[in-house]
């Protein structure tokens, strides 16, 4: 069982997490765009992992297994953390997560960038906000 200790040492880590995506999401000029894209991708993974770690930490605070990230969002989903219109965000949020790890293409890559910015981020947002406990 996660201690109220390691929740908040995991809190801090996914708030990192977030401010480094936030970082990234503006147009810089002295950067490239590929390499913009690619750090916005990789920041979206980290942020993901850092996410459902901290998800996974709340739900064994209230006595739930949550050993994958299905199922630390599903718990999300069943508490309220999570509004239900957020569950289609939620489950692409992992697909893209998904697919970013085991699959790289420039059409993929340019699909993501806009769903991390436009979709993922919104939610992450929203995770930081409401887990702050």
């Amino acid at each position: 069982m996660a201690s109220g200790d390691e929740g908040g040492v995991r809190l801090a880590r996914f708030r990192q997490t977030l401010a480094a995506l936030e970082e990234v999401v503006p147009a810089m000029v002295s950067v490239p765009p590929s390499i913009l894209r690619d750090s916005r991708i990789q920041r979206f993974e980290f942020t993901f992992e850092a996410a459902w770690k901290l998800l996974q930490a709340r739900a064994e605070e209230d006595g739930l297994e949550s050993a994958t990230p299905r199922k630390a969002f599903q718990y999300t989903l069943a508490t309220g953390l999570l509004d239900p219109e957020d569950e289609t965000t939620a489950w692409d949020v992992l697909r893209y997560r998904n697919l970013t790890v085991h699959t790289y293409d420039e059409v993929l890559a340019s699909e993501v960038e806009g769903f991390v910015i436009g979709t993922a981020l919104p939610l992450f947002r929203k995770i930081a906000e409401r887990t702050d406990r």
